[in-house]
């Protein structure tokens, strides 16, 4: 089946899994293809790393458990809300 629409797409499917558009490793690739190019996807187009920034605000000092049973969307929706009140104090 994969083979098939890789075919329907772009065209004929070798032996070894490769399409005349793509070739092997890509090395039939050309940029006027109407195969897309992603190595400029992600976040900064790759040239960043992705943050990590240190959490702000934890939901346990607003009554969370993490038990695994016990409810806990009132203290989610109080983490929430004390999270957005906190931004719009430095917007």
């Amino acid at each position: 089946m994969a083979a098939c629409l890789l075919a329907a797409c772009f065209g004929p499917v070798s032996a070894n899994g490769q399409t005349e558009l793509w070739g092997e490793n890509g090395a039939a690739w050309q940029p006027g293809s109407p195969l897309p190019e992603f190595s400029f996807v992600g976040y900064h187009r790759g040239d960043k790393a992705i943050p990590n920034p240190e959490p702000e605000i934890a939901v346990t000092d607003f009554g969370a458990v993490g038990d695994g049973e016990t409810d806990c969307t009132a203290a989610f929706q109080r983490a929430l809300s004390a999270f957005r009140n906190s931004r719009a104090d430095t917007e």
